[in-house]
């Protein structure tokens, strides 16, 4: 019969992949799990029935008030927020 398991997905992770590193700069896009190739990111989307649920420990951080040391543009950034902090069924 198996054992019961569950599973967790970080918004970051449905929305963000590999191909934002460029974009984030290296210490916006360090995180663990470290983000994956968007087939990966497809798979979560394709399974969302079966995921538990959506959490994140990450507090939102405006841009600027980060103390981030690399060379990205905040002027020019994107600023996307989801406000997910811990949803559970």
């Amino acid at each position: 019969m198996g054992l019961p398991v569950t599973c967790e997905v970080t918004p970051h992770h449905l929305f963000l992949t590999v191909d934002d590193f460029e974009t984030l700069g290296t210490k916006k896009s360090e995180v663990r799990p470290r983000l994956a190739t968007r087939e990966d990111q497809r798979a979560l989307w394709d399974n969302l029935a079966v995921i538990d649920c959506f959490a994140t420990d990450h507090g939102r951080v405006a841009a600027g008030d980060d103390d981030d040391d690399d060379d990205v543009d905040h002027d020019d950034e994107v600023d996307v927020k989801v406000d997910v902090d811990y949803c559970c069924y």
